[in-house]
C-alpha cells in the first residue's frame, strides 16, 4: 500500500482570478477538493510543501488532507503548473474513503544488474514511468518495483510480464514495452566491425 502523506490545508474564503494570483504570491497553491457526495470545496495549500511532496513521490499516490479539525483522504487529479517558471499554480483533489475503488497512476522503478546488456554495449530504455492501475485506496502501491537483471539486448519487458499486487488490476494494453535492451550506436559499430572482419578472415 501506498504511504499516506498528511499535507495541511485551509479553507478558501475568497474567490476570483485576483484573489488566487494573491495566493501564490504569499507561496500558497489555489485547489478544489469534489467527490464523496460533497459540493466543490475551494482550498489552499503550502505551495513549499506540496512541492516537497512532488518531488518525493510524484502526482500519484494518496493524501491525507488536514483541514481545521476534519481530516480526509484524496487523490490528485490535476496539477496545473505555470508554462513558465514550472511552479505548481493549481490542483484538483478528489476526495474518498480508503475502501473506495479508485484509478491512479503508479510509478515503475527498475532495478537490478544490467551489466549483461551495458557490458556488450547495450543501453536500456525505459519507455514506460508509470502505469495507471485500478484497486481498493488501501491497496494501492506506492510503487511497482520490476528487477531487470534477465534482460537481454533485442528484448524487451511487457506489461503483460508484470506481477501485479493480489487486487491490483490495469487496463494498459499489455503488449506495451515497459523497458527495452538495444544496442547503442558505438555498440553498433562495433558489431559491424567485428562482422566486417569475420567476413574477411572467412574470405582468405
Amino acid at each position: 500500500m501506498a504511504q499516506i502523506n498528511a499535507l495541511p490545508a485551509e479553507l478558501r474564503t475568497l474567490a476570483g482570478k485576483s484573489h488566487r494570483t494573491q495566493l501564490r504570491r504569499e507561496g500558497k497553491i489555489p485547489a478544489i477538493m469534489y467527490g464523496r457526495e460533497t459540493e466543490n470545496t475551494p482550498i489552499q495549500l503550502e505551495g513549499k510543501a506540496f512541492e516537497q511532496f512532488l518531488k518525493r513521490h510524484g502526482p500519484s499516490g494518496i493524501v491525507e488532507l488536514q483541514i481545521g479539525p476534519d481530516r480526509g483522504a484524496a487523490v490528485i487529479k490535476e496539477v496545473q503548473h505555470d508554462p513558465v517558471t514550472g511552479r505548481v499554480v493549481h490542483l484538483d483533489l478528489q476526495r474518498i474513503s480508503m475502501q473506495d475503488r479508485i484509478t491512479a497512476p503508479v510509478p515503475i522503478a527498475i532495478t537490478g544488474d544490467t551489466a549483461a546488456v551495458t557490458d556488450q554495449g547495450g543501453v536500456i530504455e525505459q519507455q514506460l514511468t508509470e502505469l495507471t492501475v485500478t484497486c481498493q485506496a488501501d491497496h494501492l502501491p506506492g510503487q511497482i518495483t520490476l528487477d531487470i537483471s534477465e534482460l537481454q539486448i533485442g528484448h524487451a519487458i511487457h506489461v503483460s510480464d508484470l506481477a501485479l499486487p493480489e487486487g491490483v488490476e490495469t487496463a494498459q494494453s499489455p503488449d506495451t514495452v515497459i523497458v527495452a535492451a538495444t544496442l547503442s550506436a558505438a555498440g553498433r559499430g562495433e558489431a559491424a566491425a567485428e562482422a566486417a572482419a569475420a567476413e574477411a578472415a572467412a574470405a582468405e
